[in-house]
């Protein structure tokens, strides 16, 4: 059980540059195996942005996979959007690289295709 005194005698033994960071990987840690393995792929992938079914193709089942990326947006390590092209998946930490784990896998993003945003932009145009 982690007090808040424990917390404060972790950070205040850091430089505080480094506080956050160690903060967030002690954080990540503390997830259940998947999940942390899904972080930990997220912070060696360059994409800061991403479809979400990648995220999800990591997992065996349907469920499991919305439970995580549940779980990442919950703690707002990710956030979630809907778009025309489907779901996807913006990441909100950066992991420095001395807390990756060395047997990560970057998600392998294709480029996104921004042409179905544009035509429903300008569908919105034409409607005002």
């Amino acid at each position: 059980d982690l007090t808040s005194s424990l917390l404060l005698d972790f950070l205040r033994a850091l430089p505080p540059e480094q506080r956050y960071s160690a903060l967030l990987n002690e954080s990540i840690n503390s997830f259940p195996a998947e999940y942390r393995a899904i972080c930990h792929d997220l912070a060696v992938t360059p994409s800061k942005c991403l479809p979400s079914a990648l995220i999800a193709a990591r997992f065996r089942h349907p469920v499991a996979a919305r439970r995580a990326l549940t779980f990442l947006a919950r703690r707002q390590l990710i956030a979630l959007h809907e778009t025309p092209a489907g779901e996807l998946c913006s990441v909100l930490f950066d992991l420095p690289e001395p807390f990756r784990d060395s047997e990560s896998r970057p998600f392998e993003v294709p480029p996104l295709d921004f042409t179905p945003f544009q035509e429903a932009l300008y569908l919105e145009d034409e409607r005002t």
